[in-house]
């Protein structure tokens, strides 16, 4: 029997209120970078549900990006290496810090898996 998405976002919540951090726990609306290992289970489970292209790899690296609003997941992003560098999306997503200064950093793109700017 396929598991509810409900279930799902239970889950998940639960794992990211215990890896959150406090200050951002407050927020309106933000993203946690997925990479919990039980997390990701949870949010490809969720993409597995409800999108047409399921948890499939993209290519390249993928960034998986939970949507917290008022404390509860919502939904999702997934980023993939393909996708250009945008400033306008970046700063608005909290993106910069991974694009800013990665060569400097001795990487070769942003999106490269080395990439653990945070």
């Amino acid at each position: 029997m396929p598991v509810k998405v409900e279930h799902l976002q239970t889950a998940g919540q639960r794992v990211l209120e215990a890896n959150a951090e406090p200050k951002r726990r407050r927020s309106r609306l933000w993203f946690h970078v997925v990479e919990d290992p039980e997390l990701r289970r949870y949010f490809d489970l969720a993409l597995d549900r409800t999108h047409y292209a399921r948890s499939c790899q993209r290519v390249g690296r993928c960034m998986r990006l939970a949507i917290i609003k008022e404390s509860a997941w919502v939904g999702g992003i997934v980023l993939g290496s393909t996708f250009p560098n945008i400033g306008v999306r970046d700063e608005a997503l909290g993106l910069k810090q991974f694009v800013k200064g990665f060569s400097d950093r001795g990487l070769r793109n942003a999106w490269c898996a080395e990439n653990t700017a945070l």
